[in-house]
């Protein structure tokens, strides 16, 4: 990484800019805390702990509390998972499948059938708008840009050796005024490459 800026495997778990502001020193004394109690337990799957939390929320974080609705964090922001069928029903976290595969299941056909809404918490959104946008954009992305105005289109940055530095949506909304959406972790690692 030092000699050629890179490394030949993902070594994204090394990047400090996965973390944005929300890390402050309340936050990370807290996790430390919270992961030195748990040295010798490791993470099971849908395993969400408990300390540093509600330091990222939407305003529609109560509404959807009060619906029962489980949380997951990514990236200091909670993200709603699914709504438990009761205020009592406990996700247990493990590598089998439980009752809430069934409570899952259920929203999927609701959606299948019928229709729904999604808050998309915790996804970076910027504009980028100025002369020449669609330029700028067309030589830091990988794969083609949106054709006309209203598309939208999913879009890879590579580095120069060609690996996969970050993925991100880009829809055209004016003439020089592009949406450039991704994920919740790459906050800051985008917005340098957007800077650069």
């Amino acid at each position: 990484m030092i000699v050629h800026g890179e490394a030949e495997w993902d070594a994204w778990y090394l990047d400090p800019r996965r973390f944005a502001g929300y890390a402050n020193q309340r936050f990370t004394l807290d996790k430390a805390i919270e992961d030195y109690r748990n040295e010798f337990h490791y993470v099971l799957p849908r395993e969400y702990r408990s300390a540093s939390r509600q330091v990222r929320t939407t305003p529609l974080y109560s509404v959807l509390d009060q619906l029962n609705c489980h949380w997951g964090v990514v990236a200091g922001w909670e993200r709603s998972l699914f709504f438990k069928p009761s205020r009592a029903f406990v996700d247990e976290p493990g590598f089998r499948f439980n009752s809430t595969k069934e409570v899952v299941a259920e929203e999927v056909r609701q959606l299948v059938n019928g229709v729904g809404l999604m808050e998309v918490s915790g996804f970076n959104r910027y504009e980028i708008s100025r002369p020449g946008a669609r330029d700028f954009l067309d030589t830091i992305i990988c794969g083609n840009m949106p054709a006309r105005i209203g598309d939208v289109r999913l879009c890879y940055l590579l580095s120069e050796a060609g690996n996969i530095l970050s993925e991100a949506t880009i829809a055209w909304l004016a003439e020089d005024a592009f949406w450039y959406g991704s994920a919740a972790t790459s906050e800051m690692h985008d917005r340098d490459w957007l800077n650069c």
